[in-house]
């Protein structure tokens, strides 16, 4: 079911949401809001880069994630400056 405030947010079940499914991130995407805490792992379909906030508050790029290469984190938000991974599906 497509999410339509958020053209570029699919959810594939209540547990697990894909983001930039169709083109890059056009903003912040909020963790810690959708999944009520940070996730524990990303993985993407197009590979690039991950911007990310993590649980403690800092800032840091994950440069050349590959295709479905698990990103083991304590994520609470996708930063779209800086990320051009695509197709990121978020575990909590």
């Amino acid at each position: 079911m497509a999410n339509e405030s958020r053209p570029d947010t699919l959810s594939s079940s209540p547990r697990v949401k894909s983001y930039a499914t169709a083109a890059a991130l056009v903003a912040d995407v909020d963790l810690a809001a959708e999944f009520g805490g940070p996730v524990r792992q990303l993985r993407v379909g197009v590979a690039g880069d991950l911007k990310l906030v993590f649980s403690d508050g800092s800032e840091d790029t994950i440069y050349a994630v590959q295709i479905g290469e698990p990103v083991p984190v304590q994520a609470t938000k996708i930063r779209f400056s800086g990320t051009t991974a695509q197709k990121i599906t978020a575990f909590p």
